[in-house]
């Protein structure tokens, strides 16, 4: 109740801020081995990053080849496809032509024995 109240809220610390601490704390440390630090951990940090670096462009170069591949043989399957929906449909047209004469000349012959 009292955190709806706001007496007591729940996301503040239950330490104190003492202001004149933490500037007599800064005044005390000397800033240069912290910056050296840091200066350390950001080269370890680039190494790392550059170490990482190396492997993925590799891998990635893999990825582009094998997608490569893939559109390749999906490029030639769809060509092969078409190419074999055309001779159907060829056949189709050369089989309805012959099936049309043949009517044609069953209608004549119809004619003639009329």
């Amino acid at each position: 109740m009292d955190e709806l109240l706001g007496d007591k809220p729940s996301n503040c610390s239950p330490h104190t801020f003492d202001v004149g601490a933490s500037t007599s704390r800064q005044t005390q440390e000397p800033e240069a081995p912290a910056l050296a630090d840091q200066s350390l951990e950001n080269v370890a940090r680039q190494e790392n990053i550059e170490t990482r670096k190396k492997p993925k462009r590799n891998i990635s170069l893999q990825y582009v080849e094998v997608k490569k591949t893939y559109y390749d043989r999906k490029a030639t399957a769809y060509e092969e496809y078409t190419r074999k929906k055309l001779e159907i449909m060829e056949r189709k047209v050369i089989l309805e032509e012959r099936k049309v004469k043949a009517l044609e000349a069953m209608a004549a012959n119809n004619s003639k024995h009329k």
